[in-house]
């Protein structure tokens, strides 16, 4: 169940992770036969909560990026500058922050590749604005 809760459901429903380890922790504690029906809740509450996969795929995809590229160093302007030196390096510099837009979401590059920025966390499955956020930056 928790794997499936964050595999399966993952984003669409956050609380779905929440749901198994409390069923696991009635289980540990209780058992048999108090905690089954929290196994049981757990498992209906799981079967028929909204599906998303983007969480599992976004691993995915970022683990092939790590393959294929290798370890890349952070782009100066997403570095976080707390002296004047870095500052003067260039961290910081061009930084959106995304509180200051609407939804609190903003375009910008993330990639230390000069030839590619990829869109690791994309629209994949069913979205229901619970914990997923569309690509158009609106909460779903």
């Amino acid at each position: 169940m928790i794997r499936f809760s964050s595999e399966d459901i993952g984003l669409a429903d956050p609380d779905a992770l929440q749901v198994a380890l409390a069923a696991f922790e009635a289980w540990e504690k209780g058992g048999p036969p108090e905690a089954e029906l929290a196994l049981v809740e757990a498992a209906v509450y799981l079967a028929t909560a909204p599906k998303s996969n983007s969480l599992y795929l976004a691993e995915k995809a970022v683990k092939e990026e790590i393959e294929d590229s290798g370890p890349l160093p952070v782009p100066l302007h997403i570095r976080n500058a707390p002296t004047g030196l870095m500052k003067k390096l260039g961290y910081s510099r061009g930084y959106l922050y995304p509180h200051n837009y609407p939804g609190a979401w903003v375009e910008q590059g993330i990639s230390a590749r000069k030839d590619q920025e990829p869109h690791i966390l994309q629209a994949y499955g069913q979205r229901t604005g619970k914990g997923d956020r569309e690509p158009d930056g609106k909460d779903g």
